[in-house]
């Protein structure tokens, strides 16, 4: 029986191989020890980017190869069966289970101090533990050093006491100022009464206050002021009035102060029968256009004036006229008006004569500004940013007309037609770079009566001059031309007949070349007729590829028989050997050929 040979990877050093292909094994035979890779098994791990993985070797199972409970030195940790070992040593210890440890932070000598302490009673240089009641016997106390001398009899005199630290703090002095506290008239305030300290009721101290304010002389009245005269002013509720006859109330705040009204309106009211006004004086009113008058008038309307005219005398130069519609409602200018921003204008704008703009002032249609009607002082123009500029087209019937009898119209980019186009000059003339017609027939000539013209595509090009080329119906012969190079003698060409390039379909009853048929089609077979004669070249063509028959053994596929030829080569379906090789080895592939040899990885170093 063949023996096959099947080596994985291997070195007799103790360093891992440098890469490994996914799934392919590497083992090291040099001593292992915990500073090196001797005595290990690797494998390419497919999951991680094929790294270079150790999966076992004897090194480790060495480390395992001593008693159970004994705690061997270089060696894996192995409980015996009551899960005991010898000794345990570590830098860190947890309790609890995993996931809710605790490290414990004390030392050893720390968990000494526990060993030879007494429950209840004070061992010098060892932990305290309380006794079974909560006890702790000493026989001396120290805070910061500083030994208590007071007795246990004098520490219980303060046994009762109630008092906070907070209290107890405020008695020292030391208690923090208040602030936002809202006191209530049960609240007290601490007060000396003749060398003793007693809690004082605010209420107290409100009656107190009292009797005090009640012996100032400038106090006319007791609680809330109701009224109060200053002079000729009188404050009452809310009202401010003088007592001087038909006097005017002025308010004069000092230097450059202004007198502030925190208020959302500030009403002017006039008597019956009397408009209402708002004056605002400029430079102490000496002089005219100083005062500018706001009115409401007794007939509904709002006036601005101004003393621009005579000083101290009001001329209207707006006035708003209120509607019961508002959109009825009016505002006359008397004068001119200059928008620096937008005039927005929901309703209509109605211009007695005319509007006015100069030279490259835009009308602007549209949200966006899309339509501009202007004239740059030369031309004028309309333009359209957004959309179609349609003129007419919501209306049918509606005829346009563009451009004077005379004069010419340039269509400056694209014109689409979508009804019907009628030229009526005598020359229409296209110089676009192509012409497309989307209609299926394209007529041309007329067919009222025999004009003996040709129909047809004249084409103009040059070739050593000016030349003609002419495609199209001869009338003479009723028969289709190519003329290459055309005379056109009143839309009648004549010509050399020119040669046409392409593939020619005929009709069943054949290709006529001359006044011979040579092949003809009948139910969908090509018939080869009518040759008298083959030329030299065409016959040993043929003879030729008969010639090479003679080496064909049988018709059809090869159904038996030993192929006894040269290799099969891999690149028809053979595997390009001419030999099995050597017992136990199998064929692999190279990437182009093939080869018998045994599985070996090979050594690495």
């Amino acid at each position: 029986m063949a023996t096959n040979v099947i080596k994985i990877k291997r070195s007799t050093g103790t360093s891992a191989p440098s890469s490994l292909n996914a799934g392919e094994l590497a083992f090291t035979g040099g001593g292992g020890t915990a500073g090196n890779n001797g005595q290990r098994l690797f494998i390419g791990d497919p999951a991680n980017s094929n790294a270079v993985t150790v999966i076992g070797g004897n090194y480790f199972a060495g480390l395992m190869d001593h008693a159970h409970g004994t705690t061997t030195a270089s060696s894996a940790l192995i409980v015996d069966s009551a899960s005991s070992t010898t000794q345990l040593r570590t830098p860190a210890l947890y309790l609890g289970s995993s996931g809710s440890d605790t490290l414990v932070s004390s030392t050893a000598a720390e968990l000494n101090l526990i060993d030879g302490s007494s429950a209840g009673t004070i061992v010098n240089s060892k932990a305290l533990i309380y006794g079974a009641s909560g006890q702790v016997n000493a026989t001396s106390l120290q805070i910061a050093g500083t030994a208590l001398t007071a007795t246990a009899a004098e520490f219980n005199l303060l046994d009762g006491v109630t008092s906070t630290t907070a209290e107890l703090n405020i008695v020292d002095g030391s208690a923090n100022s208040a602030t936002s506290t809202t006191l209530a008239d049960a609240d007290r305030v601490v007060v000396n009464d003749n060398g003793t300290m007693v809690h004082v009721a605010l209420t107290d101290f409100e009656t107190y206050f009292e009797s005090a304010l009640d012996t100032l002389s400038n106090v006319t009245s007791v609680g809330t002021l109701t009224a109060l005269n200053v002079d000729n002013v009188n404050v009452n509720g809310n009202t401010i009035s003088t007592t001087d006859t038909n006097g005017s109330l002025t308010l004069a705040p000092h230097g450059t102060g202004d007198v502030a009204i925190t208020s959302d309106m500030l009403s002017v009211t006039g008597t019956e029968g009397e408009s209402a006004s708002l004056m605002l004086i400029a430079d102490e009113s000496d002089d005219a256009s100083d005062d500018w008058t706001i009115t409401a008038n007794t007939s509904g309307t709002l006036t601005f004036g101004n003393d621009i005219a005579s000083a101290g005398t009001a001329v209207a130069h707006i006035t708003v006229t209120p509607h019961a519609t508002v959109a009825s409602s009016t505002t006359a200018i008397a004068g001119g008006a200059t928008v620096g921003g937008t005039l927005g204008v929901t309703g209509v704008i109605s211009p007695t004569t005319h509007v006015d703009m100069p030279d490259d002032a835009n009308v602007k249609l549209g949200t966006g500004d899309d339509m501009l009607l202007y004239h740059d002082g030369s031309n004028s123009y309309v333009t359209n940013a957004t959309g179609a500029l349609k003129l007419a087209t919501e209306t049918s019937g509606i005829a346009v007309t563009i451009g004077h009898g005379t004069s010419e119209t340039t269509i400056g980019d694209n014109l689409t037609v979508t009804g019907d186009l009628t030229v009526s000059g005598t020359t229409t003339t296209v110089n676009s770079t192509t012409v497309t017609i989307a209609d299926p027939i394209f007529e041309m000539g007329a067919s009222g009566s025999d004009d003996n013209l040709d129909r047809g595509i004249k084409m103009k090009y040059n070739s050593g001059g000016a030349k003609i080329a002419f495609m199209g119906y001869d009338d003479s012969d009723g028969k289709f031309a190519f003329i290459p190079d055309a005379t056109d003698s009143t839309s009648v060409f004549s010509g050399t007949q020119g040669t046409l390039k392409a593939n020619i379909e005929t009709a069943a009853s054949g290709l006529t070349v001359g006044d011979s048929t040579p092949f003809s089609d009948s139910s969908g077979t090509l018939t080869l007729q009518n040759v008298d004669a083959l030329d030299a070249t065409t016959e040993a063509t043929i003879e030729a590829a008969i010639d090479t028959l003679s080496n064909l053994t049988t018709v059809g596929t090869i159904g038996s028989g030993t192929w006894e030829g040269t290799t099969v080569a891999v690149g028809q379906g053979g595997t390009g050997l001419t030999a099995s090789s050597t017992a136990g080895y199998v064929m692999t592939s190279t990437g182009s050929a093939f080869t018998m040899q045994a599985i070996d990885g090979g050594t690495f170093s």
